[in-house]
């Protein structure tokens, strides 16, 4: 195995785009509010919503956000 160098640029981008999953965590951690629920998002179901809004929390360094589900509701919390 071998490393041969390449072009970035021939790749296209790789790099992450702005979601909409960062807009909403972006407004939440501004916002003077300790929990808000998440209403109206794309996703098939709530645990998908979640697991989403949990990758997009570690891939942006949002800390001090918990995303909670309580009977088919999601809700995010901020923590500490």
């Amino acid at each position: 195995m071998t490393l041969v160098p390449y072009d970035i640029n021939k790749l296209g981008n790789v790099y992450y785009r702005l979601s909409d999953n960062y807009k909403i965590l972006s407004e939440f951690a501004e916002s003077g509010e300790m929990c808000m629920k998440l209403e109206g998002y794309p996703h098939n179901s709530v645990k998908s919503c979640q697991t989403s809004l949990i990758s997009s929390i570690k891939r942006f360094n949002f800390h001090g956000i918990k995303v909670v589900t309580r009977g088919g509701d999601i809700f995010l919390v901020k923590i500490g």
